[in-house]
């Protein structure tokens, strides 16, 4: 029942930015808006609010480190093959490879890991989401540029807001803001998932998504994100011996659904953003049932 008032709320969200969309409220062009707003203020705030008084002791664990580094770089070879192997346009190569590692971390996986296994566990969620963020602004953003054709100066490492923001975070960690900022920032940072829900919800036609989904590249990218990801981590968790609360959280980070922010990128690289939008929404609504099979496993 806990699940069900995690998840639903928001796929609720998603309908309602169909709904408003299809009511005319709100047009295609309000999505680049919202996606701006989230990208430069909303996430980084919410980074910089969940690495609030982190154990900087939890830096020297190489084991955490080692592990969702590796099955991320896994996924990734593995998901680049198959792009080769279906002859794949040069536009949807990014867009697998993207997908099958850059789960919606921080929006789900911060909230349900914290009510999964206690707030305890808040900063091992933290330094995942941070290892995922710079694989992302170090590797996933020249990969766009180089399949798109497109380049961002903004998306370079050193210049990512979220980059910043992890960084930020990482270093006052062990102070405490004044109550005014933290307000600030905790105000900020709770806007990003209705926002971000809601501006895929806008984007969105699910009539498309009935042919998508029979699509190869769609039912493929959903298998290496749902399931093999995160049996990757828990096969190489266990083989290298990670902590029993730093292996389900890995675990449970790795079966987060399709990004949000993926459908943010290819927006911005003009890269099967169509094809994106229906994985994250396809991905978030079979996560229900799969994310619900990995807690009762762990």
């Amino acid at each position: 029942m806990h699940f069900l008032n995690i998840m639903l709320p928001l796929i609720a969200t998603i309908a309602i930015g169909y709904l408003c969309r299809r009511l005319g409220l709100f047009s295609a062009s309000s999505v680049s808006v919202f996606n701006n707003f989230v990208y430069y203020v909303g996430l980084p705030a919410l980074i910089i609010k969940s690495l609030q008084d982190m154990d900087l002791n939890i830096l020297l664990d190489w084991r955490l480190f080692t592990v969702n580094l590796t099955v991320i770089a896994l996924i990734i070879m593995v998901a680049f093959m198959s792009g080769v192997f279906m002859r794949s346009s040069q536009h949807m190569r990014p867009a697998l490879m993207l997908g099958s590692f850059l789960g919606n971390v921080a929006f789900i996986g911060i909230p349900l890991t914290a009510f999964a296994f206690g707030p305890e566990v808040l900063p091992y969620s933290a330094l995942i989401v941070a290892l995922y963020v710079v694989v992302l602004f170090a590797f996933g953003i020249a990969i766009l540029e180089k399949y798109s054709g497109t380049k961002h100066d903004e998306y370079k490492l050193y210049k990512s807001p979220v980059l910043i923001a992890v960084l930020v975070g990482i270093v006052l960690s062990p102070f405490h803001f004044p109550s005014f900022i933290e307000n600030s920032i905790s105000l900020l940072a709770a806007t990003v998932t209705p926002i971000v829900l809601f501006s895929l919800g806008l984007f969105i036609v699910f009539e498309s998504l009935k042919k998508e989904i029979l699509r190869k590249e769609l039912l493929i990218l959903l298998f290496y994100k749902l399931a093999l990801l995160p049996a990757l981590a828990f096969f190489f968790g266990s083989l290298i011996g990670l902590g029993s609360i730093q292996l389900k959280v890995t675990v449970l980070m790795a079966a987060m659904p399709t990004g949000i922010l993926d459908f943010v990128l290819a927006s911005k690289f003009h890269t099967e953003q169509k094809f994106m939008a229906d994985t994250v929404v396809a991905s978030t609504i079979l996560s229900f049932f799969t994310i619900s099979v990995i807690l009762w496993l762990l």
